[in-house]
């Protein structure tokens, strides 16, 4: 399906969340597959999930191989009390100001964020807050972070339930202000990432990787790997398939991004 050119109004929707889609209170398997979600706005700029809003969503959720492309708003993909399976989606929209945005938990939450490509966002490509005295669990991997003044700035405040964050075989690159930040209690695991061209890298976890990412074409939202790559065979995951669902294998015998 094709999403574009909607916008939420302050006297018509009472949650203000998801201009293109809004998905609340799930009871049973959703799916949101291919679709090209783009040029959605937000009247009052508080609105969230200006691609996608997620409130009161299960595991059952899963949200995979979109394009979120051009949206405006506060964020493109908002996660509220929400654990969906994120795998797969490209979400590059210069006039939002995140990427993605997760916080506000439920109890048992366990959100996962394989395989995306994650850019060119006004402030943060992914920003996490801790709201609640429920436990949290994220775990983030081979996903790549490019192109915004953070990365990733994850935050929480004293007296809360834990916050636990694992971000692993990713690409952090090209950021103006930090590739990755926290702030408050919280446990952030990093590792087998590799960092490029930010200001400052910030938090770099165990097994920092250097090196150049040589995406194909930034500017047009082509952030696959050249062949000279410097991630390439550097960042197994263990997960198997690539964002195109292209099955992982060495440089020698990769068909090409």
């Amino acid at each position: 399906n094709e999403i574009y050119n909607n916008d939420l109004l302050v006297d018509v929707d009472d949650y203000h969340y998801g201009s293109g889609i809004m998905l609340m209170m799930n009871i049973a398997p959703i799916e949101v597959i291919n679709n090209h979600i783009h040029d959605n706005g937000q009247i009052d700029p508080s609105f969230q999930g200006s691609a996608i809003g997620c409130q009161y969503c299960t595991s059952q959720v899963t949200i995979q191989s979109n394009q979120l492309l051009d949206n405006e708003g506060d964020n493109a993909l908002m996660l509220s009390y929400s654990s969906p399976f994120v795998q797969q989606n490209t979400i590059i929209n210069p006039g939002a100001s995140t990427g993605i945005y997760f916080g506000s938990s439920y109890s048992g939450q366990a959100l996962n964020v394989f395989n995306n490509i994650i850019a060119r966002h006004a402030h943060y490509n992914i920003f996490g807050a801790m709201t609640s005295m429920i436990s949290t669990s994220v775990t983030m991997m081979q996903n790549t972070l490019a192109d915004a003044s953070i990365g990733m700035h994850l935050e929480s405040s004293p007296g809360l339930g834990s916050f636990i964050i694992l971000f692993s075989n990713g690409i952090v690159s090209g950021h103006d202000e930090t590739g990755i930040s926290s702030s408050g209690p919280l446990t952030l695991l990093i590792s087998d990432t590799l960092f490029n061209n930010n200001l400052a890298d910030g938090v770099t976890g165990t097994n920092p990787l250097a090196g150049d990412p040589k995406f194909k074409s930034p500017t047009s939202y082509n952030y696959h790997l050249n062949r000279d790559s410097q991630a390439i065979d550097r960042l197994a995951s263990g997960l198997g398939l690539d964002i195109d669902g292209d099955t992982e294998a060495p440089a020698g015998g990769a068909p090409g991004a």
